[in-house]
């Protein structure tokens, strides 16, 4: 958030601007608490056809019947959105294997080449990626996010675990 004070993060990983950041980057992740992702891609601008994967929960906002990142569409000028990686707890992300498997990520987006490229990236952080088709369905990924936090905070399971699909 700040730069100036805080150049370097954990791992060394540079701090710069959110321009910065996307004008350097092939995708960009956005991981900021739902209000503020409008505001944020607003500010952007013209993303250049970045895929914008969409890990935000609309917890608790009012959208008329719309997903939270068909809500956000509108502010993403010239992003091909994807919603993915909403559905676990951030400690998770790098590695979604569980000793029972592995943890879905759901993937949706109007762009089948941006979901096959997050469900890729998705396969080698440990997911097993499950395409849900276009932006309408993201909704699905968004009630499965709520379900994930109802069983970690509220009844009791704590935050390590996933969810994943079971096949015979």
């Amino acid at each position: 958030r700040a730069p100036e004070r805080n150049p370097t993060g954990p791992a060394g990983v540079p701090v710069t601007s959110h321009a910065d950041a996307v004008t350097a980057a092939e995708a960009v992740i956005l991981a900021v608490p739902f209000g503020a992702a409008g505001p944020l891609l607003r500010d952007l601008g013209d993303l250049g056809r970045r895929i914008v994967i969409d890990a935000t929960n609309p917890i608790g906002a009012d959208l008329a019947g719309r997903s939270g990142v068909e809500t956000l569409a509108a502010a993403a000028v010239n992003a091909r959105l994807v919603k993915a990686f909403n559905t676990i707890g951030a400690e998770h992300l790098t590695d979604a294997r569980f000793s029972d498997g592995r943890a879905y990520a759901l993937i949706a987006g109007d762009d089948a080449d941006a979901r096959t490229t997050v469900a890729g990236l998705a396969d080698q952080l440990g997911f097993e990626p499950v395409d849900l088709g276009d932006l309408s369905a993201a909704r699905h990924a968004e009630a499965a996010a709520a379900l994930w936090i109802h069983l970690a905070l509220t009844r009791g399971h704590g935050r390590n675990f996933g969810i994943g699909l079971l096949r015979r």
